[in-house]
């Protein structure tokens, strides 16, 4: 959608929650005659940059397209990237190197740190392929807290998925059970 469109969609939300009753207000450090004006943008979705930096320059956050597939969000990696951008830089400046070939480091960091883009995207198709039905059966499976589980639970997870519907394989639900697993705030929301 456009920027337009986006902030209509979101005055109809709040208008559909109980959020209506929270009246809009300045915070209380702002001067409170100033206007309060709604800003936003878009979130890229196409995964990250072929190359996040060149002489002098490191991409970070939303500019290298550090977002979740999933979920569309994306500010841990906005910070995990900025950090490692901010080392990179610290080595090269205190050498006096910020060249594309020194500032290279940075790419392969976060390359090595950050869980395969394609893998993600792979399983939010698949995942947005299931219907509510089947949705609804692996939600079902899924145990109610999935940050601690071990690869038995995991191998257990998908077993008893294939073994009660074995057609949700064609349908690609692995693919949308590892991309879960690679969203997870450990592997920085991706």
């Amino acid at each position: 959608t456009d920027k337009k469109g986006a902030i209509r969609y979101l005055d109809a939300f709040v208008e559909d929650s109980y959020l209506k009753a929270n009246p809009k207000a300045n915070p209380q450090w702002r001067n409170q005659s100033v206007k309060i004006k709604p800003f936003g943008g878009t979130i890229p979705i196409s995964g990250p940059r072929q190359e996040t930096y060149d002489d002098g320059l490191m991409l970070i956050g939303d500019a290298a397209g550090f977002t979740s597939p999933l979920f569309e969000g994306g500010s841990h990696l906005a910070l995990k990237s900025g950090m490692f951008a901010a080392q990179v830089s610290a080595k090269a400046i205190s050498e006096g190197d910020t060249s594309k070939a020194k500032l290279k480091t940075y790419q392969d960091t976060w390359e090595k740190e950050f869980p395969p883009y394609n893998k993600i995207l792979k399983g939010k198709t698949a995942l947005y392929e299931l219907s509510e039905e089947e949705l609804s059966f692996v939600g079902r499976c899924l145990p109610k807290e999935m940050s601690s589980m071990g690869l038995l639970t995991k191998l257990g997870v998908g077993l008893k998925i294939l073994f009660r519907k074995p057609l949700l394989y064609s349908r690609k639900v692995i693919s949308v059970l590892l991309s879960f697993g690679y969203s997870r705030a450990k592997h920085h929301g991706w």
